[in-house]
């Protein structure tokens, strides 16, 4: 593995320090890799010296279209590409986008002002922020819910899929976490921009630690990164998500809608419910945690009646995918 760590400039500062730091903490260890400046080395370079290669583009424009390939002919031979500062990261991201970078680009986000300007950055909502690291906990929160970033690294209590849209009801869901004072992790696209702005203003008022995450290619990533899964949508016909729950086996709580609901109603019906009042929610939700069996059950459910359904959808999934690219 090949590691290339990439600043403006190694001048006297927390972020300078910081790259310091990880370059000398990467090379004890043997890990092959180097330091690239943009503009010019500065004195913290010093500290570098005999420890990895250290070097500057000699940068003066941005728009310089030579030094823009110079970079990428020497962004290419890494594996990792670790960029700090926000304009470091969408630089890299242009030049990738130019000549068509192949490389895992991260963003080490040194901000610190994001106590005060929460925005997200211009040029942001046209990258994606794969990879990200923020140097304290406002930060990572923050990149969470803005930047969309497509690796998790963190537990919620609940898991709710589904596109955002009033049908399939993500407030009441909100609504249950919050009685509960636990987190929420939201998937699905925006298709309703006016319900998305209210989910997210109510989550909000109500100081609830949530995320929505949307542009995700493959919900069925996140399942893991959950306890429990909320289905709350006021009418389906599957839902085909709830097979994805049992092929996981996350335990999950679910409306009675749908063919996939009637037939659990059969067979576990303490997942069923039919209301939309928060309390049986809740209580429904208290027995499920103390049902010790209920991954054994879901198994089951779903090696008897969905094994073979699940591989259809993938497969329909699939070729969807290859469609439409």
């Amino acid at each position: 593995m090949r590691v290339i760590q990439v600043i403006d400039t190694l001048a006297i500062g927390g972020g300078e320090q910081v790259l310091v730091d990880i370059t000398k903490i990467l090379a004890n260890r043997e890990v092959d890799v180097d330091v690239l400046c943009l503009t010019k080395l500065g004195s913290k370079s010093e500290e570098l010296k005999g420890i990895c290669d250290v070097t500057s583009l000699s940068r003066t424009s941005k728009f310089s279209i030579v030094k823009m390939y110079q970079l990428y002919n020497r962004l290419k031979q890494y594996d990792i590409i670790h960029c700090h500062f926000r304009h470091v990261f969408r630089y890299v991201k242009l030049v990738g986008k130019i000549f068509s970078l192949k490389g895992n680009v991260i963003l080490h986000d040194h901000y610190g002002k994001i106590d005060v300007n929460k925005k997200i950055p211009f040029g942001f909502n046209l990258m994606k922020v794969e990879n990200y690291i923020g140097v304290s906990e406002t930060l990572t929160k923050w990149s969470q819910k803005n930047l969309n970033p497509q690796k998790l690294d963190r537990r919620f209590e609940f898991i709710c899929i589904g596109n955002i849209k009033p049908t399939k009801n993500q407030m009441f869901a909100a609504k249950i976490a919050k009685n509960l004072n636990n987190s929420i992790l939201f998937i699905g696209a925006q298709q309703d921009i006016n319900y998305t702005k209210e989910l997210v203003t109510f989550c909000n008022e109500m100081k609830l630690d949530y995320l929505i995450l949307s542009n995700i290619k493959y919900a069925q990533d996140y399942i893991k990164n959950a306890n429990v899964a909320l289905h709350t949508a006021v009418t389906e016909t599957g839902p085909l998500v709830l097979i994805e729950y049992m092929a996981h086996q996350l335990p999950f709580l679910c409306y009675n809608t749908g063919e996939v609901a009637k037939n659990l109603l059969k067979e576990l019906p303490e997942l069923v419910l039919n209301s939309f009042e928060v309390e049986d929610w809740l209580s429904y939700y208290q027995s499920l945690k103390n049902n010790k069996a209920i991954d054994e059950k879901l198994s089951s459910i779903f090696n008897s009646n969905y094994s073979e359904e699940s591989y259809f959808t993938s497969l329909i999934d699939f070729y969807e995918k290859i469609l439409n690219e």
